[in-house]
């Protein structure tokens, strides 16, 4: 197991004394009625202490213990022991709790009471329902709310020690290997899914700032954390024993949601749930911009299939090279003979396991050519009679076609190429089609620049697509996530990136790819990628100073 570091979360607490805002308290409980699901739409049925079940209770102070509990699991704890991290001063006092004369475990209570006395207000986040006083929703601006002189005043939250706060007693379960970057993201990660913490209230409330953490193999004991605290007057009331009232589930973070977080997918769909369609709909077409994964996923459910077998469509495929036909053998004679997808059918009718068929490419071909007929078994009730007997390796004779159950296709396509728009009807109702989309947080987690600028390598990538969006006014054309992850600069798992690299990964594969785009129209060019930086500039210095003030200005401050 590892867990987050004393000196890391000493940054932590460091960190938070010097933020200054106000109403801290109120900010605090904004984020444990984000983990209870609160939303602008949908009225919360916030329930009285005497009406909640114990599951539900368990629920509610798990959240609360997260966001400000001075103890850990295995302390009692009674007045003075809930700090949310917006509180914590130097010395911490009495009104820096929240609610110091209450003990833990009542402090629902006394959220309840706040929510009525305190934030039912127009200045406020929080919105009673028409029909209901016990159902509240967060006002339709609640983030300029919270961005106001009332809350931030504009300040932002550092996202990596808030999730360092949040999870300072979680237990993570890695091997020795594990890196920090990794056990980083996955806090982060993990308090943003349990706070339901959304992209838009990234960009406004927090700076995504991926500092650095350390992780160790010792944990974080509540003793620990109030040594780091300097109290005036009575100090927090901890007691012998465990804790005594519904509270807590699972501390730990498994090593598979820390390897999804690694290889995030972003928005797009994961393979456990792509292999799930892949079930009920017998056929899929993969289809998105270039490099962002549709083969990589591919690869990753191979692994469930006896036998896999790739094709790639191309502008001169047959209908004689996928389902058969007439040829001529190696001495000059007519025959026929069985093509690749037929083939492939009649092996999968013979086998007791799974059967995958890729078809890469697949708008590059003449579909409904290169299928003829035989397109009909696409709906897998039907069998179709072929056009004339084909031959198997093997001598055997076919004389129809249909699809067995156990084989399951998936066609990739480059929206570059084109678009699903263009592709037949007939193809397109009998397919599940999945959308990928370029993929930040990938780059994100996995991405490390050397050089002596604080860039990220992430937000470059998301500038140059809003100006692909906003100068070609095409979706189809953005850069994936491979562009940014080449294997060149892949050093122990990472991405690690010098400015020389960015250098060549610029001049010798983004200008390209969007001088295809732009038609060699320069003055769309240079709108995407900059003046200066079209031209290829070789000196490394001078390119990177480039760089910084066209996609990243804030980064020299």
């Amino acid at each position: 197991m590892k867990y987050l570091s004393q000196n890391s979360l000493k940054e932590t607490i460091n960190y938070f004394t010097e933020f200054d805002m106000k109403s801290p308290e109120q900010l605090g409980l904004f984020f444990f009625f984000k983990g209870l699901g609160f939303n602008t739409k949908i009225p919360y049925y916030y329930k009285k202490v005497g009406e909640m079940n114990s599951d539900e209770k368990e629920k509610y102070n798990q959240i609360l213990f997260n966001l400000g509990a001075l103890f850990d699991f295995n302390e009692k704890p009674g007045k003075r022991t809930c700090l949310f991290p917006f509180s914590i001063s130097n010395p911490v006092d009495k009104s820096s709790y929240f609610n110091g004369g209450t003990p833990f475990k009542s402090l629902l209570s006394r959220i309840r009471d706040t929510v009525d006395n305190t934030l039912i207000d127009t200045s406020k986040y929080l919105r009673v329902s028409d029909d209901n006083t016990d159902k509240f929703k967060f006002a339709r601006n609640y983030i300029d709310i919270l961005c106001s002189e009332a809350f931030l005043n504009g300040k932002r939250i550092s996202l990596t020690y808030f999730s360092a706060w949040y999870m300072r007693f979680r237990a993570f379960d890695v091997d020795e290997k594990a890196q920090d970057d990794d056990l980083r993201n996955a806090c982060i990660e993990k308090t943003c899914e349990e706070l339901n913490i959304s992209s838009e209230e990234i960009n406004n409330i927090f700076i995504d700032d991926r500092k650095t953490l350390s992780f160790v193999n010792t944990e974080i004991h509540g003793n620990d954390l109030r040594d780091m605290l300097s109290f005036k007057g009575e100090l927090p009331e901890i007691f012998a024993g465990n804790i005594d009232f519904d509270l807590l589930g699972e501390h730990i973070v498994d090593r598979e949601y820390i390897n999804e977080v690694v290889q995030s997918v972003g928005d797009n769909i994961s393979p456990d749930n792509l292999y799930e369609l892949l079930q009920n709909a017998k056929q899929v077409i993969l289809h998105g911009v270039p490099g962002t994964g549709k083969s990589f996923i591919t690869k990753q459910i191979e692994s469930k299939f006896e036998k896999v077998q790739t094709v790639q469509f191309h502008p001169s495929m047959s209908y004689e090279q996928f389902i058969g036909g007439h040829t001529i053998d190696l001495e000059g004679n007519l025959v026929t003979k069985a093509g690749v997808f037929l083939k492939a059918c009649k092996e999968a009718s013979g086998m007791k396991g799974d059967y995958l068929f890729i078809i890469d490419e697949i708008n590059r071909g003449n579909i409904s050519k290169i299928f003829g007929e035989t397109i009909l078994v696409l709906d897998r009730e039907y069998e179709v009679d072929l056009v004339s007997p084909l031959r198997l390796d093997n001598g055997d004779i076919i004389t129809d076609l249909k699809i067995p159950e156990n084989l399951y296709i998936i066609g990739t396509m480059n929206s570059a190429d084109r678009s699903i728009a263009f592709i037949d009807y007939a193809i397109r109702r009998r397919f599940a089609f999945v959308k990928f989309n370029p993929n930040y947080s990938v780059v994100q987690n996995n991405s490390e620049y050397m050089g002596n600028y604080d860039v990220k390598i992430y937000q470059i990538m998301k500038q140059i697509n809003l100006r692909i969006l906003e100068v070609l006014k095409n979706e189809d054309l953005l850069l994936g996530q491979s562009f940014f992850m080449p294997d060149w600069i892949k050093k122990q798992g990472k991405f690690i990136w010098t400015d020389v690299d960015l250098k060549d990964l610029f001049n010798y594969y983004i200008i390209p790819i969007i001088e295809e785009y732009t038609y060699g129209n320069i003055n769309d060019l240079r709108k995407i990628v900059g003046v200066n930086i079209s031209n290829r500039i070789q000196d490394t210095d001078k390119f990177i100073k480039e760089l910084v003030q066209e996609f990243y200005p804030r980064s020299q401050g």
